[in-house]
């Protein structure tokens, strides 16, 4: 049985820039441990909502921390779920308790924004939240999908 291959990690800063430098890391790192096209789609999407969160509400001196993405390709054939979970240095702020936005009865009364969140939990088969040390740290997994026997 072959070595399993260690958790991916980067350190970025929490800046615009930084949005395709993420997206780059996760798209290579997660062709290395051959996650499915479109588990890195939703994965993508996910992180970029996060980190454009992370840019425009953090709070003060959140921008002096690097924010640090830790890649886990989980196992599966074991069941563990893919992985990404982002640590920051931001104000405390759980969106895994955030209420969700109340949907507008009318098209004219939809504003701009306000749904990347609900977004990243419709694509994420879980999120787990915890403030460790200072930092914010969002725990986003998607499910391998399941093989079909005789495929």
């Amino acid at each position: 049985m072959a070595a399993a291959i260690p958790a991916d990690e980067l350190h970025l800063q929490p800046d615009p820039h930084s949005l395709r430098e993420a997206s780059l890391w996760l798209a290579e790192r997660c062709r290395l441990h051959s996650v499915p096209q479109d588990l890195i789609d939703r994965l993508d999407l996910c992180i970029n909502e996060v980190l454009a969160n992370l840019i425009d509400h953090a709070g003060p001196g959140a921008q002096d921390i690097p924010v640090e993405l830790v890649l886990d390709p989980g196992d599966p054939s074991g069941g563990t779920p893919l992985s990404l979970q982002v640590r920051d240095g931001g104000e405390p702020f759980d969106p895994t308790a955030a209420p969700s936005p109340t949907a507008p009865t009318v098209l004219s009364d939809m504003g701009i924004g306000g749904l990347g969140l609900v977004m990243v939990r419709r694509f994420c088969d879980e999120m787990r939240y915890r403030r460790v040390n200072d930092l914010n740290e969002l725990t986003l997994c998607l499910a391998w999908p399941q093989e079909t026997p005789g495929r």
